[in-house]
């Protein structure tokens, strides 16, 4: 039997169940009827009756004077409005809603992972029901009753279609949208898991990506970052900066303790491996020394610096030996190729005029050849610098038309003669190596443009003759770079970077060269000089210099800290203030030994682990 609903003077609404074929007139009749009947019954028997939920409700005591109204059937304009409702629903549960399902699964499952449910039934559950609840607060709901029937009724039908047909156009549509949506879900689910921890505040989120982009900011010294959450990770598998936890570094805080700089600290905690491990050698050796005069006296720090530089200067030497072997193969094509190289000439002619005063002339039998006479390089003394500048033009003009290997061999011939990258006790005249070496380069380029082949032979040759020749400049005649104890001799010349001397730049700039140039041509050895360098100066400071060349450096050394110690206090409580603190000190166990111990814990853990890189994987 049908159930007809029928709503009271005080709009409350009651369900009567009619038999089948009944009117709406017969239908009010009955329960007017039936709620009449009732009227002389006591109030602690109310009859009860069906609310439109279905609960139990006692009959108004007003409806037995009022008699009951049948609810009027929808008009046109209702049905249109619930229509409108119904359509709302839909549209806003296909787009707005069907993206709240996504962000709320997103959400529940970010949830489930960090209280460790994902992956379990529990977690499904949650990222379901996290789903329905932002769907639903982003899906428009009818507020007329119409309007709720009609989307009941388009619930109902479409539910079984979507089961039944998942591949329909407009499924397919939202398919398609799910599907591409779901990397950036994917990469969302972890954000939004990442935020809720109380690591990810914004000034951890800085320290963690100072770190691991290499930072040397001082403030970084006394922390560390940790991976705490290894699945917190982009969409290519890198680690979030979420992923890492900010915590207290104990050993670079005990060295920080001991006296060091925490710049230093938090320089040495920056660095490779490699240079990890040749600041340890530096540490040793300091601290040898300290204990054994005589190592130490014949044993520095900056040894360790100066091997690391004689190893990139070697290494680009050896390079330029190997390029020019891969010249010598291209240039044998360049035989029988005409090249003008007038320039080259007129330049290297007017070089020598203004330079060493020397002339090119004519002599009676039509020679052509240099004039000393007057010059800054005639006599007996200068017969090297003579007997060069003579052989080139000899090369250049009194022989047959010289093709382009013929220009080649004459480069040659200069490379043989002038300094590259060695020392030599009888070195030409600068002015006029100078010219030569000018020549040589003009003489290159000449050729460089009008042969490619010959230019990507020559390239390497010239860039490690380049390097090679000004690290000889910046460093001095004196120096050998490859003879014995060439790294003690550089070890001791790269202490000029740390001092104000006016060749600081030259030098700094000629170590830059040498490595780069080392590096690009194949060097897998990241030695870093100025870390080293740096490092080799800190202990200096902290330990006094390495070197003890005589008692009155000694005394000198000596006078320098008392003056020192006089200039920074304002007196006698000063002096006995800082006597009190040295007391102080050594009750917190702050000392030399254990400053060295910091030092050394501090570098061999940096020895045994990579430096966290921006977007390292672990």
């Amino acid at each position: 039997m049908p159930d007809y609903e029928i709503t009271s003077p005080d709009g409350k609404k009651f369900i009567v169940t009619a038999p089948d074929g009944a009117t709406e007139d017969e239908v009010l009749a009955y329960a007017q009827n039936q709620f009449s009947s009732q009227s002389q019954v006591s109030s602690d028997d109310v009859p009860v009756f069906a609310d439109s939920q279905g609960q139990a409700a006692p009959v108004p005591a007003q409806v037995q004077k009022t008699p009951f109204v049948a609810e009027a059937p929808a008009s046109f304009m209702d049905k249109a409005i619930g229509a409108g409702e119904a359509g709302l629903t839909a549209l806003t549960g296909m787009t707005t809603g069907l993206a709240g399902n996504i962000a709320g699964s997103i959400r529940g499952i970010g949830n489930s992972v960090m209280d460790g449910s994902f992956g379990t039934q529990e977690g499904a559950d949650k990222a379901a029901q996290s789903a329905a609840d932002v769907g639903a607060s982003m899906t428009y709901m009818p507020k007329t009753e119409i309007g709720k029937e009609y989307a009941k009724n388009l619930g109902e039908t479409v539910a079984p279609l979507a089961a039944a047909a998942p591949f329909t156009q407009e499924l397919g549509i939202i398919g398609q949208g799910i599907k591409s949506a779901l990397p950036a879900a994917e990469l969302a689910v972890r954000n939004e898991a990442a935020l809720l921890k109380p690591n990810a505040s914004p000034k951890n989120l800085d320290i963690i990506n100072k770190i691991r982009a290499g930072d040397t900011d001082n403030s970084l010294a006394p922390v560390e970052i940790v991976v705490e959450n290894p699945k917190l990770k982009d969409a290519s598998g890198k680690l979030l900066p979420e992923a890492y936890k900010v915590i207290d570094d104990a050993i670079a805080k005990e060295a920080i303790k001991q006296g060091f700089n925490d710049g230093i600290v938090q320089a040495v905690k920056t660095v490779d491996q490699h240079n990890a491990k040749k600041m340890l050698e530096q540490l040793n050796i300091s601290e040898k020394g300290k204990k054994n005069a005589v190592y130490g006296s014949e044993n520095r720090p900056t040894d360790v610096i100066g091997d690391s530089l004689a190893q990139n200067i070697l290494f680009v030497k050896n390079q330029n030996k190997q390029a020019g072997l891969d010249i010598d193969k291209a240039a044998k094509a360049l035989k029988g190729k005409d090249v003008d190289v007038t320039q080259p000439v007129d330049g290297f002619i007017t070089d020598l005029a203004d330079r060493v005063n020397v002339k090119i002339v004519t002599d009676r039998s039509g020679k052509i050849r240099p004039d000393f006479r007057g010059s800054d390089i005639e006599g007996k003394m200068y017969a090297p610098e003579q007997r060069l500048v003579t052989m080139i033009v000899d090369r250049m003009a009194n022989t047959k038309a010289p093709d382009a290997y013929d220009v080649h061999r004459l480069k040659r011939a200069i490379d043989q003669t002038v300094t590259y990258g060695k020392s030599n006790s009888k070195s030409l005249w600068p002015d006029v190596e100078n010219s030569v070496k000018s020549l040589r380069r003009n003489l290159d380029e000449t050729l460089d443009k009008n042969f490619e082949s010959y230019n990507s032979a020559n390239s390497k040759y010239s860039a490690t003759i380049q390097a090679l020749d000004d690290f000889q400049s910046a460093a001095g005649g004196k120096i050998d770079l490859f003879g014995e104890g060439a790294d003690k001799q550089l070890g001791i010349l790269s202490r000029r970077l740390l001092s104000n001397v006016q060749s600081r730049q030259e030098l700094s700039n000629s170590i830059k060269q040498i490595q780069e140039t080392s590096k690009a041509y194949g060097n897998k050895v990241p030695d870093d000089i100025m870390a080293q360098i740096t490092f080799a100066n800190e202990l200096d400071n902290m330990f006094g210099p390495a070197a003890k060349s005589s008692l009155a450096g000694e005394q000198s050394a000596g006078t320098k800290a008392a003056l020192r110690d006089l200039s920074r206090s304002h007196g006698i409580y000063d002096l006995a203030a800082r006597g009190v603190q040295t007391a102080a000190d050594k009750a917190r166990g702050v000392n030399q030994e254990a400053a060295y111990k910091s030092m050394r814990e501090l570098l061999a853990k940096q020895a045994r682990k990579k430096p966290v890189q921006q977007g390292a994987n672990q």
